[in-house]
């Protein structure tokens, strides 16, 4: 049968309750990334459960976070997406989308070396960010809210990214932000 190794609370005042994790943690090289609806983000060594660092952000963090490099991303449902250093949990730089955040995120590095960050946004658009320093590369306008983590797959030869959105509508943005969305 299995044990549980270890267990996780978030410090609270006193007389106060922890507040929920709802995002999915992320595992990388022993660490667990993960945020709580207080708008805090942890980072735990996977062996032992300890507390590496924290990192406060605007409002809560309901999506998991992913991981590249040296960095951490994820967003919160202030709108605020940030990228932190990995290993002190250091702000590297932080974008504003226009409503809250909810969903996961996903990353490519394309073969020119451009590492792009994707998530969607209560304001009904995708982004498209570059890794490095927060930039926006492009958006993409849907209907309605997007709440679904973007998944990354080949279509029609070129890299695209795929994601539900609540307008009911499953969409297909090439990538590079160049050609031809579709959607089914």
């Amino acid at each position: 049968p299995l044990e549980l190794a270890w267990s996780f609370s978030p410090e609270v005042p006193e007389g106060k309750r922890a507040l929920p994790i709802e995002a999915s943690p992320v595992v990388v090289d022993g660490v667990v990334y993960v945020g709580d609806q207080g708008g805090k983000f942890f980072a735990i060594n996977l062996e032992d459960g300890e507390k590496l660092w924290e990192f406060e952000a605007a409002s809560s963090i309901t999506g998991p976070a992913a991981v590249f490099g040296s960095r951490v991303f994820f967003g919160d449902t202030s709108g605020i997406f940030y990228a932190l250093n990995t290993e002190l949990g250091v702000e590297a730089w932080r974008f504003e989308s226009e409503d809250k955040i909810e969903g996961g995120v996903n990353i490519l590095e394309s073969e020119d070396g451009t590492v792009r960050v994707f998530f969607g946004s209560h304001d009904y658009f995708l982004y498209c960010l570059n890794a490095k320093d927060g930039t926006l590369l492009w958006k993409h306008e849907t209907e309605n809210y997007i709440m679904a983590t973007p998944s990354l797959v080949n279509s029609g030869g070129q890299q695209a990214v795929t994601f539900g959105g609540c307008d009911g509508v499953f969409h297909i943005v090439p990538a590079d932000g160049e050609g031809e969305p579709r959607s089914i």
